[in-house]
């Protein structure tokens, strides 16, 4: 328990030892006839230190004179140093083999002594290197008696001189009196009181040793020699943890029960207030009772487990105060969470009921679940429902809910790849309650007006346990204040809202703490404030925090801690009242601490083990998980019913409160979050491109916490007989893999491949050894290669600023670093102000890196704009299936196509293919089967044969049906007649696979209504442009119209393209013309496929939910009605159709685009 020294400076201190003289005589009596007294005194020394440490490696300085030469032997002065003792130990060594370790090595260690020098060590600290924990034995010479032959007397006075630093040592001085033993520490690492425990330790230590006789001593082995006396243990396992505090209706009633009871209290009172909206106790428990009705209906009963996926609201809280009413458990699902995340937590449960809101349905995956929409109009409940709801199962009382049954199911990180459920009863959250009132919430009201509520925010995520704890004060009248979500991620807007909504009590992070902190949070410069008090939990406090923080007057700060198996807390302490540096404080009410060796025995006061936690606060395991219930939750040895193993490190201090030292497994806690790194090691090394890997919480920087994924690529062959080398890796692939699986918080932002994992000697994976990522290269999957050109330097400067990642190597990708459509638009018109050249969007796809630019843009000349638009763009290369070839709508232009090309990083190469003409400068195609044959061409440049995925969106999927029908006839396909499927599955002929998005089928020539004025084909444009970029340009067609000239009509449409960034700066009018031309031809191009006349292909439609506008009607003919917008009279009998959320733009655009890139990998599958 020393703490580590902050300056050179060294405060040496001395702590006297007894020990009764029949222990003393054992232990000289063990000494064997080869050896000396020291020798079973450096044993007993150096064995109990490794109790204490519980290392596996561990270094004495063991002190020698200097004298063992006969030159020096006679020479006044201080000559001795501590030598470095390294010895074998381990639980089952035996303390005689122990005392022939120590002789043998002893005498090795004297011999050599001349070779030790501390020259040769350096120290990181600015600290002179030494021994913490060090020995010395003394023989002192006889006192001259009088019948010595010289007339001179003279008696040695005892003087302590220290030649070398240290943190505690055995001092062994040997007399004619007997043995005397002192501990000598520095006061700087120790603190008395912690001294007076450590020598009643190690005087238990030497009894335990010398309780038998001497040769039944040399037997004992060191991990059985126990270091608690029977008092120590009592106050450890008993005095410690006296927290029963029970009150009568603790272990019978329900959470809503007690709910219902302050709501006869206060029933006019505001219990919820979310922004401008409010709710009385009696408003929200009977808007709770009409929803619990319809729960019961459903068949919610006890036991049941209905899911919750809500955004922040009130309704989040009618919601779980209705599944408690109607007998049930809450499942709190996050919307934010991964779909696949979802359907898992929801399958696990089983939940038949899915509370949830309007917004989130089309976000949700597939269920089988009954979905109630909190907002929705099938929540009209007749008027003859009471105002309060019957008790579930009222007919059969074996069947109603108990203290006993679950009342939630929270998920957390779970190290197999999947999260698990914990099931918290409803007496643990009852608990809870009482608990904090007892510790926290008595403390903050005034004895004036000891009933008066407090102004509780609501700040933590409902899907994580922290919510229970704030949400609970309901039960206590006070008043729930919801933090929206948009508050709680800034400093300023979180302070600006506790003081708009006078907030009394704020539950928080430390990260939310330290940007309050930041953002001025301070009592003593508002002393006026309503806030009382602040939660904070999560992690653990920096301790510069706890330091400012215990400076705080007017404002209580309480640390807590507690996993979520046992009820969200389960200690707490209020920092200014606790000493420095941080503690957890000690446990709740009816909650008990033990921290215990690997035999689950308890250890010593100051000694490292692991948190065990019993009590009301247990949960009942992990749902559906039995076996990994048994592992962690096991009888307690120490009372009744069931401790956790939290797996966390801790230790007692002197006073009672209790030390939190980091996990035992890889568990961390990320910004209050929990996070299981073997979960996120698990799912990288399941990738087909990590033949291993490991995750670690780095924090370089002071508060820049963040996870750093190491991977070793997978091996990929050279060639025959050739050597395997290490493939290159790429992070995007890893990271887009990883935010398809896992919420957020738990996708790495950094990903180093390393040609192999460093290790400890004992073969398991050094962590400290790993290297420190290059800084603020969060996603560039390249090492960092220095601009060796001016123009390289000019560009990665510009791909800094845009990108906000300061160091920019030329080998990085632009849209691997963030970069998106958007930000395209302000490189190219950068790179235009700066080097007077335009360079296509387009060509960003096929030259993403500096270098790559700066090789493009020496073909060019200054105010070049003619380079050629290339028809074929590889927007995304990575994947080893076969390339999916996109067609754009009628505006030709494959940017807009970026966000949804992402969503293949790794599964299979996506291409986009762009008609002639957009720069302006040359002709356009004039027919569909032009443009078709003329991309058949580019495609077979990279792809000679089959098989061929074809997908359009809009006018581009008549385009892919058209290249279908020309590979099919190219050959020698027949189309006269429909085939067979022996034919079908000839193996001469290419397969083709097309996938029309959002169109109708092709049976209906163009009509008059596209023979419009050029202002009305600018309106039409822009407003598709705005829908496909998310962008606001804000143009009308009487501006347009107004405007004299179809020359300032173009420079008007330009201007305000530009400023929305849909275009670059220096874009020129010809082009726009260009762009233009090719949107007309293509919306004007005839395409006519008699359905009778047309080859069954195979062939899918995808359609927006939404449809095509307002401002869109379909032809009134029955085909056009239909789901399949007459596409299967062209399809082969396998014709689906599907849906994506959004219109016939915003499906192009996240989050929608998620959805349809999902449909277009299944039915590519």
């Amino acid at each position: 328990q020393s703490t580590p020294p902050q300056s050179p400076a060294f405060v040496p201190r001395t702590w006297s030892l007894t020990l009764a003289p029949k222990a003393i005589a054992t232990l000289e009596a063990m000494v064997p006839s080869y050896s000396s007294p020291q020798t079973v005194w450096l044993a007993c020394w150096y064995a109990f230190i490794w109790r204490m440490m519980e290392v596996t490696d561990l270094v004495v300085g063991v002190a020698y004179n200097g004298r063992h030469y006969d030159d020096l032997k006679e020479t006044i002065g201080p000559l001795s140093q501590h030598l470095p003792l390294r010895l074998a130990l381990n639980s089952t060594t035996s303390f005689q083999a122990l005392l022939a370790q120590v002789q043998e090595t002893t005498e090795q260690l004297e011999a050599m002594q001349d070779y030790f020098s501390w020259d040769e060590i350096t120290s990181d600290d600015n600290i002179a290197p030494f021994l913490p924990f060090c020995f010395e034995y003394h023989k002192q010479a006889p006192n001259c008696s009088d019948d010595c032959e010289s007339t001179l007397s003279f008696t040695i006075d005892h003087c302590i001189t220290y030649f070398e630093r240290f943190r505690l040592k055995l001092g062994v001085e040997h007399d004619d009196s007997g043995i005397h033993l002192t501990l000598h520490y520095d006061a700087a690492a120790f603190t008395a009181d912690y001294l007076k425990v450590l020598a009643g330790q190690f005087q238990t230590f030497l009894t335990q040793i010398t309780a038998l006789d001497p040769a039944s001593s040399l037997q004992m082995v060191m991990g059985h020699i126990s270091l608690l006396s029977a008092a120590a243990k009592e106050k450890l396992l008993v005095e410690w943890n006296d927290t029963t505090d029970t009150p009568n209706n603790l272990k019978t009633q329900l959470i809503h029960q007690a709910f219902e009871a302050q709501v006869q209290r206060t029933p006019d009172a505001i219990a919820l207030v979310f922004q401008d909206q409010s709710l009385s106790y009696q408003d929200l428990n009977h808007r709770a009772d009409q929803l619990a009705h319809h729960l019961q209906t459903l068949g919610v009963g006890a036991g049941v487990m209905v899911g919750i996926c809500v955004e922040r609201s009130l309704e989040m809280i009618v919601g779980l105060l209705a599944i408690l009413k109607a007998g049930g458990a809450y499942v709190p699902l996050d919307p934010a969470y991964p779909p696949e995340r979802l359907a898992y937590m929801l399958t696990d449960t089983a939940a038949p009921v899915l509370l949830t809101q309007q917004a989130l349905l089309e976000f949700l995956p597939s269920l089988t679940a009954t979905v109630i929409c909190l907002d929705g109009d099938e929540l009209t409940v007749p008027a003859t429902i009471p105002t309060t709801i019957a008790s579930p199962d009222a007919a059969d009382p074996g069947k109603s809910p108990t203290a006993d049954s679950p009342a939630y199911v929270i998920y957390t990180s779970g190290s197999t790849g999947q999260p698990k459920g914990v099931v918290i009863r409803h007496g643990a959250v009852l608990n809870l309650a009482h608990g904090l009132d007892q510790a926290i919430y008595q403390s903050l009201q005034s004895q004036d007006a000891p009933c008066k509520p407090l102004r509780v925010s609501l700040n933590g995520s409902f899907s994580f346990d922290t919510s229970v704890k704030q949400i609970i004060q309901l039960l206590r009248g006070h008043t729930l204040v919801i933090v929206p979500e948009g508050d709680r991620y800034s400093g300023s807007t979180l302070l600006d809202y506790l003081n708009r909504h006078q907030i009394n009590v704020l539950d928080c992070t430390p990260v939310q703490l330290g940007w309050l902190l930041e953002a001025g949070l301070d009592p003593a410069a508002t002393p006026d404030s309503d806030l009382k008090a602040m939660l904070v939990a999560g992690e653990a406090l920096a301790p510069s925090t706890w330091q400012q923080l215990q400076s705080w007057d007017g404002v209580k700060v309480f640390n807590l801690y507690g996993p979520t198996e046992c009820t969200v807390d389960a200690t707490t302490c209020c920092v200014q009242a606790a000493p420095s540096p941080a503690t957890i404080g000690r446990p709740i009410a009816n909650t008990q601490i033990y921290i215990l060796d690997t035999d689950k025995n308890p250890v010593p006061i100051g000694m490292t083990g692991e948190l065990w936690i019993g009590g009301a606060g247990v949960a009942l395991g992990y749902l559906n998980r039995p076996d990994l219930t048994a592992a962690r939750f096991t009888a307690n040895p120490f009372g009744d019913g069931l401790i956790y193993q939290t797996g966390d490190r801790a230790r007692y201090r002197p006073d009672g409160n209790i030390d939190y030292l980091g996990r035992l497994d890889q568990q961390v806690k990320l910004r209050g979050f929990r996070v299981e790194l073997g979960e996120i090691e698990s799912l990288l090394n399941a990738h087909d491109q990590v033949q291993q890997s490991v995750v670690v919480l780095r924090e370089d920087n002071p508060g820049d916490q963040r996870l750093v994924a190491y991977v070793v690529p997978t091996q990929s062959e050279s060639g025959a007989g050739a050597e395997s080398t290490p493939s290159t890796l790429d992070s995007s692939i890893l990271s887009h893999s990883l935010k398809r699986q896992l919420p957020d918080h738990m996708v790495p932002t950094a990903f180093m491949g390393l040609p192999r994992l460093p290790l400890t000697p004992n073969g398991k994976v050094n962590r400290k050894a790993l290297p420190v990522p290059p800084a603020d290269r969060t996603g560039s999957d390249r090492p960092y290669t220095a601009p060796r050109t001016p123009q390289e330097t000019i560009l990665c400067h510009i791909f800094a600023q845009l990108l906000k990642v300061p160091l920019i190597g030329v080998h990085d990708g632009f849209f691997n670093l963030g970069g998106h459509s958007l930000l395209a638009v302000q490189l190219v018109a950068q790179i235009q102000s700066q080097f007077q050249v335009q360079v296509p969007l387009v060509s960003l796809f096929q030259h993403p890196t500096p270098a790559q630019l700066a090789q493009l843009m020496q073909q060019s000349q200054p105010g070049d704009t003619s380079q050629p638009w290339p028809t074929l763009i590889p927007m995304q290369t990575q994947g080893d299936q076969p390339p999916l070839f996109f067609i754009p709508g009628a505006g030709g232009n494959v940017i807009y196509l970026h966000t949804l090309a992402q969503q293949f990083v790794g599964d299979r190469p996506f291409y986009g293919l762009q008609p002639k003409g957009l720069d302006g400068t040359e002709d356009c195609d004039d027919l569909v089967e032009t443009m078709a044959q003329r991309y058949i061409t580019a495609i077979q440049t990279i792809q000679p044969n089959g098989p061929y995925y074809l997908a359009g969106h809009s006018f581009g999927a008549k385009v892919a049906y058209e290249m279908a029908r020309q590979l099919r006839h190219s050959s020698g396909r027949q189309t006269s007649e429909r085939q067979s499927p022996e034919a079908e599955s000839n193996p001469s002929e290419p397969d083709v696979l097309v996938i029309a998005v959002d169109t109708i089928a092709p049976r209906l020539p163009k009509d008059s209504q596209h023979q419009m004025e050029e202002w009305q084909w600018l309106e039409m444009a822009l407003g598709q442009a705005e829908g496909l970029y998310g962008r606001a340009i804000g143009v009308q067609g009487d501006q347009l119209q107004q405007l004299t000239s179809e020359a300032e009509q173009y420079d008007y449409a330009l201007q305000k393209l530009i400023a929305a960034d849909i275009l670059p700066e220096g874009t020129l009018v010809q082009q726009l013309r260009g762009l233009m031309t090719v949107y007309k031809l293509n919306n004007q191009m005839d395409y006519v496929v008699d359905p009778n006349d047309a080859e069954p292909i195979p062939l899918a439609l995808i359609r927006s939910e939404q449809g095509f506008g307002d401002d869109v009607e379909l032809p009134q003919v029955d085909w056009c009605q239909r789901d399949d917008l007459g596409w299967q009279d062209y399809g082969d009998r396998a014709f689906s159709v599907r849906w994506v959320p959004g219109d016939h733009h915003t499906m192009m655009t996240a989050p929608n685009v998620e959805v349809l890139a999902q449909h277009l990998k299944d039915i590519l599958s």
